[in-house]
């Protein structure tokens, strides 16, 4: 796919951009008054953050070889967590993860909705893993027919007995925001 012309980024995760994945609670390192809160976790590979267009702020991307203890996390997870430096090297509470880059934080849903504190951990495709429904995520060059139709062909022939369903991110976050203005009085 990298092959096409048409294809600016592609990326992979285990979550689609706009569905909710919260794991459990998570405590704040080093706290003394017991905050609590939920994080959205997800698992990425190394083109994701660019697929995705989203700004890596501090520290580093994922590159391959990263083990899949280290972890991105988004400025608001480094606030909750009471870190008030510099949040690379940094552990977290859940898994012990060793933070290596920050993101800046950005919605995942509608206007309105408020930005979850997240993590993404390294989706590495080697080794033992068994991933039955990862999410492909291409960003064209240009968003035309003429462009899906050549990544629909490419992805059948280098993948025939895969069935791909075909979503477009931004007319997703479009019916996701026409339900928040339909329902918000």
């Amino acid at each position: 796919l990298r092959s096409l012309p048409e294809v600016e980024w592609i990326g992979m995760s285990l979550n689609v951009p706009l569905n909710k994945f919260y794991n459990g609670t998570l405590c704040t390192e080093g706290a003394t008054n017991n905050t609590l809160f939920s994080s959205r976790t997800d698992m990425v590979d190394t083109g994701y953050l660019a697929t995705m267009g989203i700004e890596l702020v501090a520290g580093r991307n994922f590159t391959d070889g990263t083990p899949y203890d280290q972890v991105i996390v988004n400025e608001l997870y480094a606030k909750l967590q009471g870190w008030t430096d510099d949040p690379v090297g940094k552990i977290t509470y859940n898994f012990g993860s060793p933070v290596i880059g920050v993101i800046r934080d950005f919605k995942i849903k509608a206007v309105n909705a408020e930005v979850p504190p997240m993590q993404l951990h390294f989706l590495s495709l080697q080794g033992n893993q068994n991933f039955d429904n990862l999410v492909l995520s291409i960003r064209l060059r240009e968003m035309d027919s003429r462009s899906i139709r050549a990544v629909e062909a490419k992805l059948k022939q280098v993948t025939p007995q895969v069935r791909f369903k075909f979503q477009i991110f931004d007319e997703q976050l479009t019916v996701e925001r026409h339900y928040e203005r339909a329902f918000r009085n």
